[in-house]
């Protein structure tokens, strides 16, 4: 079992050509997708809490509550937010992906956008997207752990 996980099968990645064959013009919707519900928050006017409670989406439930309490924001909105994220993004992948043909992309693609669900979907696509998808998720999970409290509370002595 580890050796299968250890070794793929598959011709080399090619860094540059991706990163070519991504450079569409929908790149620019990537970028803002990632701060879109955050920004909308701000232009509701929703308080503090619950734009943190925003702020959470990237991780799977279990990491968001525990960021949830740190930052104060509101339990069942954060729960909400990050099921919701993982569910849409599962929902919506096989036309978002459509276009990647690497496994590994799109594994790495859903574990960090789309959490656990997103993981059991990237499973169905083929072993290798799912290695990547629980790798991404796991890697996602840990840094923004880390790094949004922190961040966080450094805004909030500015």
């Amino acid at each position: 079992f580890t050796s299968q996980l250890l070794t793929t099968t598959e011709e080399p990645f090619d860094s540059h050509q991706e990163y070519n064959e991504l450079q569409t013009d929908q790149n620019p919707l990537l970028y803002l997708a990632s701060a879109a519900a955050v920004f909308l928050a701000y232009l509701l006017h929703l308080s503090d809490p619950t734009i943190m409670a925003f702020a959470t989406r990237a991780v799977t439930t279990p990491i968001a509550i525990n960021i949830a309490t740190l930052l104060h924001s509101p339990v069942p909105l954060v729960i909400l937010i990050v099921i919701l994220s993982g569910v849409i993004g599962a929902a919506f992948s096989p036309l978002i992906l459509r276009h990647i043909n690497d496994e590994r992309a799109s594994g790495l693609a859903l574990g960090l956008a789309a959490h656990a669900i997103g993981t059991a979907q990237a499973w169905q696509r083929g072993s290798v997207a799912g290695r990547y998808a629980a790798f991404g998720m796991a890697v996602n999970a840990v840094f923004t752990a880390v790094w949004l409290p922190s961040f966080i509370f450094l805004l909030q002595k500015i």
